[in-house]
């Protein structure tokens, strides 16, 4: 679209039902790339396909559901890389991925089978911004669940605490003799 909300270029039709290269079922993503062609993200053909200026599709990662290699599970973004790869949100199977021109799986961030806010885990993510971190050093490790010098680990334990003191109180208060007279 241009200044004047003009279409100047468009791809395809939204059409649910029989899929079909032209077809496109919720395009959710679509991104402009350097040498002029187009990354789309078809979330419901469950599919990442590149297109020439000329309307060709020269590129294609998915076209049906799962987790297995050239299969995706609601892709929601889709980003191209310096290296010429593709970073692919993954949503329902809970994972970021980097795919190369062979449509190869080179890199995976996240547990498809289970999701969650831990190491190497993503719930429902939206955008392959989540998984910068992990591919700007690999060697970087949040901290674990557990550790006792979390600040949430210490307000969830600080939380405890006043709940249980409000509580022995509150019956100290409502059962001793002064109250009751």
């Amino acid at each position: 679209m241009n200044r004047k909300r003009d279409i100047v270029w468009q791809f395809g039709i939204t059409e649910r039902g029989e899929m079909a290269d032209n077809k496109l079922n919720n395009p959710v993503d679509a991104k402009l790339l350097k040498k002029g062609n187009v990354l789309v993200t078809d979330k419901d053909n469950a599919r990442i396909i590149l297109v020439t200026k000329d309307k060709k599709i020269i590129y294609r990662y998915g076209w049906s559901v799962g987790l297995a290699e050239n299969q995706l599970n609601r892709p929601i973004a889709a980003g191209g890389l310096s290296n010429g790869n593709i970073l692919i949100t993954d949503q329902l199977n809970h994972r970021i991925i980097e795919v190369d021109g062979s449509s190869k799986l080179i890199w995976q961030y996240g547990d498809p089978y289970e999701r969650g806010d831990g190491f190497n885990q993503l719930s429902f993510p939206s955008y392959a911004e989540e998984a910068l971190v992990p591919l700007k050093d690999p060697n970087l490790k949040p901290p674990k669940k557990t550790d006792p010098n979390s600040l949430s680990f210490l307000w969830v334990i600080g939380g405890w605490a006043v709940f249980c003191f409000a509580v022995v109180f509150g019956l100290y208060y409502f059962t001793s003799r002064e109250h009751r007279a």
